[in-house]
């Protein structure tokens, strides 16, 4: 059975034929910096405070009908609503990145294992190209384990599909020492599209 995906379960690029140790800093994305949630919060408290004054006006103006006020009060309070949800979301997603990072850079030493592919998912961006995948992959051992890919920065190039794992791909799995917790790890794998150094 494989692992819960975590924030802190991610997979790197490493070139063919590559024998790189473990990251000392774990390649995920930082979270939010506190000045950014900051404005954030106060932009969504406007936002909030907007809506409101929106919604008292809908209801003491006059309006084609009640309908069309009680459908643009449904309409502005889900739309503040789900901005607040995925603010609250992304907090949580940073602060369990943190953790996964400080948990990485104080081990005191990583294992190495050997993997192979056995599933994956891919997601796509507008124009075809991969923005994020996930793999799953069966370790030498019988677990399973499962990690994702993302683009580092939303100016980054993102990969094509001929750049993704294939199943059957072998990697490597770089995991915290025993009893370290399963908070984080990393899965190396390499791009199938790339040529292999000749041997």
């Amino acid at each position: 059975m494989a692992s819960i995906l975590l924030p802190g379960h991610v997979v790197r690029f490493v070139p063919p034929g590559s024998d790189e140790p473990a990251p000392s800093t774990l390649p995920i994305v930082r979270p939010l910096r506190r000045s950014a949630r900051v404005i954030i919060a106060v932009l969504l408290v406007a936002a909030a405070v907007v809506a409101a004054g929106s919604i008292f006006l809908l209801w003491t103006e006059p309006t084609p009908g009640v309908w069309f006020s009680l459908l643009f009060t449904v309409m502005i309070t889900g739309l503040v609503t789900a901005l607040v949800l995925a603010y609250i979301g992304a907090v949580r997603d940073g602060r369990a990145r943190a953790e996964a990072r400080d948990l990485w850079s104080r081990a005191p030493k990583r294992a190495v294992e050997h993997a192979r592919v056995i599933a994956r998912e891919v997601s796509t961006q507008e124009d075809g190209q991969v923005g994020s995948f996930e793999v799953t992959v069966l370790m030498d051992g019988g677990n399973e384990v499962r990690g994702r890919w993302s683009l580092p920065t939303a100016s980054s190039r993102a990969i094509l599909q001929s750049q993704v794992p294939v199943i059957g791909q072998r990697v490597r799995v770089w995991r915290l020492a025993a009893g370290s917790g399963d908070g984080a790890h990393v899965i190396d794998v390499v791009d199938p599209s790339a040529a292999y150094p000749a041997s």
